[in-house]
């Protein structure tokens, strides 16, 4: 958190001061405003999926968050969450997957992620194997994810291994069972 500018002082600080390169990473899935003040808050993934031009939004989302965060000095962005929410009662996840479909997740994780990456920031495909079957929220339970291994690949595994073939910089895992 904390104001823009003093972000970027201090990563600039910690850089020269390190004599090596270093990695600064932020949860930024909905934009860099969402923990820095001073830059744009965008709108949850599942609001963005239901526009008309979604695939250019996202990708412009996902530029916008790293020249958001280059500004800051965040070389990575843990985002886009890559999670298929299949579970209505999902407290975790919910809004902020992009959808319920496999295919539109992943389609639009890749857009994320080509954005923020060709703009020279990491992205980070988030919470692998899937989190969007859980009923828990995992930052107070330990949640179960999907125990079907079928429907596991069907749902679950298809974004991360889109992600992966568009040369995601990072996976977050996922603390569930």
């Amino acid at each position: 958190g904390g104001a823009v500018e003093e972000v970027a002082n201090l990563t600039q600080s910690l850089r020269r001061h390190a004599g090596r390169p270093l990695l600064f990473a932020s949860d930024l899935e909905r934009g860099a405003g969402q923990q820095f003040k001073g830059l744009a808050k965008l709108p949850p993934q599942m609001a963005m999926a239901a526009c008309p031009r979604a695939v250019e939004l996202v990708r412009e989302a996902g530029r916008a968050t790293a020249r958001d965060a280059k500004r800051a000095g965040i070389n990575l962005v843990f985002a886009p969450l890559s999670d298929v929410n299949t579970e209505p009662k999902n407290p975790i996840i919910n809004v902020r997957s992009f959808s319920d479909d496999p295919a539109v997740v992943s389609r639009l994780s890749v857009e994320w992620i080509k954005g923020a990456q060709e703009t020279g920031v990491l992205a980070c495909a988030k919470h692998f194997p899937g989190h969007g079957a859980t009923i828990e929220d995992s930052h107070v339970h330990l949640a179960r994810g999907a125990d079907n291994p079928e429907i596991q690949r069907e749902f679950h595994l298809p974004p991360f291994e889109a992600a992966c073939r568009a040369g995601v910089g990072s996976v977050m895992t996922a603390h569930i069972t």
